[in-house]
């Protein structure tokens, strides 16, 4: 990333953090081991509290300035989440949580993922939080149009996605 970029995005979040009346601790990461936070997340989601995982993640970063990359740090969102601290804490050593993680780099290389949010309709990629709306546009417009002739359940509720990833700012990361 260009120095200018970087300049800007530390900028844009400032921004957008105050707008919203949020407050944020910029992380200083001195020599991180992004295996730790990363495949923690892929334990969390194994029993269903992934998106929880991501939520403590994320806080425990941007708003405490804690370091996620501490194996300390990422049990400590064990009791919270009704895991195991120590299986959070070195699922970075678990070779099939390694494998996973492999695998889901690899898919998400092969989706032409480059930050975070980014959002993917077949070949059609929407990167940032601004770029949603357009994304869910084209997905309604797309179900409209398969939906054609299909009896109406709008009185159901609504399915929970089963993953989640970072939802980053605005601009994305990348």
């Amino acid at each position: 990333m260009s120095p200018e970029k970087h300049r800007y995005i530390l900028q844009d979040v400032r921004r957008l953090a105050g707008e919203r009346g949020l407050e944020f601790t910029w992380p200083v990461d001195r020599e991180p081991v992004w295996e730790v936070p990363h495949l923690g997340y892929l334990a969390a989601a194994r029993h269903g509290v992934g998106a929880q995982y991501i939520a403590l993640a994320a806080r425990a970063r941007w708003e405490l300035g804690l370091d996620i990359c501490d194996r300390t740090v990422i049990a400590g969102f064990a009791a919270e989440l009704g895991l195991d601290a120590e299986e959070l804490a070195t699922a970075s050593d678990d070779s099939g949580l390694r494998a996973e993680g492999v695998r889901v780099l690899l898919e998400i290389q092969r989706d032409g993922v480059f930050g975070v949010p980014f959002f993917v309709d077949h070949f059609d990629k929407y990167w940032g939080v601004d770029r949603l709306p357009a994304f869910a546009a084209a997905l309604a417009a797309k179900t409209a149009a398969d939906l054609t002739g299909v009896p109406d359940d709008s009185g159901d509720p609504l399915p929970v996605p089963a993953a989640s990833v970072d939802d980053g700012h605005a601009g994305g990361c990348g």
